[in-house]
C-alpha cells in the first residue's frame, strides 16, 4: 500500500535503514480487537501466504486507533 507520503512498502523500508530483498504487508481498517478482526481479516489466500512467508526474517505490526488500523509488515533481509 502507498502512505500518505505518496511511499511502498519498499520504499519505506529502504529509508529505515533495512536492506530487503522480499517484502510484504497486510492492512487491515475498522477491527477494534487484533486477534478476532484484524488477524481474523487476514485468513483470505492473499494475506494468509504474507504471514506463512518461510523466509521472512523480520516482522513488524502497528495500530493506529483512530482510524483502527492495522498493520503487520514483513520482509526478508538482502
Amino acid at each position: 500500500m502507498t502512505a500518505a507520503d505518496g511511499k511502498g512498502l519498499g520504499e519505506r523500508f529502504t529509508a529505515a535503514g533495512f536492506s530487503w530483498r522480499w517484502s510484504g504487508e497486510n492492512i487491515s481498517a475498522g477491527p477494534t480487537d487484533a486477534a478476532a478482526g484484524a488477524v481474523a481479516s487476514w485468513q483470505d489466500p492473499g494475506h494468509k501466504a504474507i504471514m506463512e512467508q518461510c523466509d521472512a526474517t523480520h516482522a513488524g505490526a502497528a495500530y493506529e486507533p483512530a482510524g483502527n488500523y492495522w498493520t503487520l509488515d514483513v520482509g526478508t533481509a538482502a
